[in-house]
């Protein structure tokens, strides 16, 4: 039976433009539209299999699911009227940092005791349950820890270049059974003859979902993004108000993108923990090479 979070959240990213997948998903699939509003495989879209997943653990009126407002037609047809109470529509894509700041504002406003996890919404996972095990241990080390924020890394099974890796220490800590690593870096996209290396050397992927208090995720903004983290803050009374995130308009669109990982992650490893995720099998479906070859060695094959 599943542990009951009184105080977790979750935050589900679904804001991004998918451009790199845009002509694959048209050319060969007949979709125009984003891909995490795409049935690549199964009946479902990227975006509905990662609800359905956080929901495990999650209930949807601590969900937080992030879009712009572009992509409202899309969102729609994803997301029935009883869940659209979950959504927060920014005006535009101003990319990961600001698309995590607003919702952790929100939820502190709501929830000052609130732990949240962060989920991407366009990636493949097929043991979800298995994941899902990890995620929910990476909450219970945040409990314990609470300055900590934990990262979930995937064990590498290629020397993959469009991912971003994570230098694990060389020892770690073992807690619920799972092993727990400080980091010592991390190597965003590396060029095949750095990637063959750090496959080797039996690096991890960064899959970008991650457990930590809100008040801290607040605390590393404060500190390494302090002017993005202030403009935000003069909006605070907008952001918490029913319907005032579409009030911002000119606001918003002041606001730079920056991405969470390299701003907020990076500059704060020694902060880091990430739980080795050992049994899943995940891919980050960013261009069409790596959906193929996930389908092709599935057997699941093209629609």
């Amino acid at each position: 039976m599943r542990k009951k979070y009184e105080h977790l959240w979750a935050i589900i990213l679904a804001g991004g433009d998918g451009v790199r997948m845009r002509d694959y998903l048209k050319t060969r699939r007949n979709i125009d539209r984003p891909k995490q509003f795409a049935n690549i495989v199964g009946m479902r879209s990227l975006l509905r299999h990662t609800i359905e997943r956080v929901k495990r653990i999650v209930p949807l009126q601590r969900m937080r699911i992030v879009v712009n407002s572009q992509h409202l037609k899309y969102v729609h047809a994803e997301i029935p009227e009883p869940e659209r109470k979950s959504l927060i529509v920014l005006p535009c894509n101003r990319e990961t940092a600001v698309s995590i700041l607003f919702p952790v504002v929100q939820i502190l406003a709501q929830d000052p005791s609130a732990c949240i996890t962060v989920f991407p919404s366009d990636h493949f996972i097929l043991e979800e349950e298995h994941f899902m095990n990890f995620v929910e241990s990476a909450v219970d080390y945040v409990h314990r820890s609470p300055e900590t924020v934990v990262l979930v890394g995937i064990p590498s099974t290629d020397a993959d270049t469009n991912y971003g890796w994570i230098e694990p220490s060389t020892s770690f800590l073992r807690y619920q059974g799972n092993r727990y690593y400080s980091i010592e870096r991390f190597i965003e996209k590396p060029p095949i003859k750095l990637a063959n290396i750090l496959y080797t050397k039996k690096f991890l992927w960064n899959s970008m979902v991650f457990a930590a208090q809100a008040e801290t995720v607040l605390h590393l903004y404060r500190k390494s993004l302090p002017k993005v983290y202030h403009q935000v803050e003069s909006m605070k009374q907008l952001l918490t108000s029913p319907g005032g995130i579409e009030k911002l308009d000119g606001q918003f669109t002041r606001l730079p993108s920056y991405g969470f990982s390299k701003t907020i992650i990076e500059p704060n490893a020694k902060r880091l923990r990430v739980i080795r995720a050992e049994g899943v099998t995940w891919s980050d479906w960013g261009n069409q090479s790596r959906v193929t070859s996930d389908l092709s060695k599935m057997a699941i094959g093209l629609r």
